[in-house]
């Protein structure tokens, strides 16, 4: 089948990337509002917490009163990114005027700390913490964030160096996957055409970094569509419309069993009714636009041949709807196979189901389209 090594790729590329965009970014809250760097600054400090080898959960998504954002090796911590350092330990202190997060760190930015320092030993000075006397310990009360105030603004922005960077380290996980995938899939069609070892090594690896620099540059492309205000208002159009579909579908029993363990794979909780269709919504909503984002980045090497003149119109035509039959298979099948596996084996089947789904459903699509158009020729 033509095009074999990009299909197994982008059959499951989408659905990885989506999910890698949901785990790390809270991207419709990262609006021109008051307070949306504090969002950023949630996300940013996670990924470069995990970065250095911790455990870190968002905690903060709940949005519970006197709650904690970021929970980092068991400890939890409150992250207040304002305009000054005083604002920002100011904010922790209730209408009483006593400290609001007891038994919890507070974080701010790396440029505020040595004042906010001073501010919370103030506060611990007037008897403003409970049940802390020395002043002494605001410095094991406040945490230095790993970002400036001004880092999480740009943060919020697309095309910066910091949004561009949290995006790459976001979707490098992808980026494995997906170039081992193509590597093992590389490895074995060589061999199967009778190439010696050193050149099918030499092959996998170069598919390794081709299929993983397609991944990263599609779910970049994607993070930063949502970071603009158009990004946003697509989204929300699409959450409209996807909503409707979903709820029409869950009338049938098979429909709702589809939805209910999607979004118990997604959550790893069990959920039903409203709660199901609001994260499947969600997570459907995620894939059409990282598939989008895979199509226009796998397009790329087609329409450059097309302007040179080494393809013609029709065969770029066929090439891309073969290429975007693969993608949309790919995601159907991402979502029938973690179903499937969720209500298997929740965890370990979610993920061999949405895998196998994904490819597997992918690569049959593209071959049918392909089919179809060798028919005519």
């Amino acid at each position: 089948m033509k095009n074999n090594k990009q299909t197994v790729t982008n059959s499951y590329c989408a659905s990885a990337s989506a999910e890698a965009t949901s785990e790390n970014m809270q991207w419709e809250k990262l609006n021109n509002q008051r307070g949306a760097h504090g969002i950023a600054a949630e996300d940013g400090n996670a990924m470069i917490f995990r970065w250095r080898g911790h455990k870190v959960s968002i905690v903060g998504k709940d949005n519970a009163k006197n709650g904690a954002d970021l929970q980092i090796d068991g400890v939890e911590y409150q992250l207040k990114y304002y305009k000054s350092a005083r604002e920002s330990v100011d904010s922790c202190f209730g209408e009483d005027g006593f400290y609001r997060y007891l038994g919890k760190k507070l974080m701010v930015p790396s440029d505020q700390y040595d004042e906010a320092v001073k501010v919370m030993s103030q506060k611990i000075a007037e008897g403003k913490v409970p049940g802390v006397t020395d002043p002494n310990a605001a410095k094991s009360m406040v945490t230095k964030g790993k970002l400036t105030l001004e880092e999480s603004r740009n943060l919020c922005k697309a095309c910066t160096k910091e949004s561009l960077a949290f995006d790459v380290m976001a979707q490098l996980s992808v980026a494995a996957i997906m170039g081992g995938m193509a590597a093992i899939n590389s490895f074995w069609q060589a061999k199967k055409r009778g190439v010696s070892t050193d050149a099918a090594l030499k092959d996998a690896g170069f598919e390794f970094l081709m299929a993983g620099g397609k991944a990263v540059a599609a779910g970049v492309l994607a993070q930063q569509f949502l970071r603009t205000a158009f990004g946003r208002n697509v989204a929300a159009a699409l959450t409209h419309g996807i909503r409707s579909g979903v709820q029409s579908g869950t009338q049938t029993a098979a429909g709702r069993w589809l939805v209910n363990n999607v979004a118990k794979g997604v959550t790893k909780s069990s959920l039903t009714g409203a709660a199901a269709r609001n994260v499947a919504t969600k997570a459907l909503r995620g894939n059409i636009i990282t598939s989008t984002a895979v199509f226009v980045v796998d397009s790329i090497p087609d329409t450059c041949r097309l302007c040179s003149g080494k393809i013609s119109l029709k065969e770029y035509g066929e090439r891309r709807t073969v290429g975007v039959a693969g993608i949309a298979g790919g995601s159907a099948g991402y979502f029938a196979g973690m179903a499937i596996g969720t209500a298997i084996c929740p965890g370990v089947g979610t993920v061999i189901g949405g895998l196998v789904g994904g490819i597997g459903v992918g690569m049959a699509s593209s071959a049918g389209v392909q089919k179809i158009f060798n028919c005519f020729k």
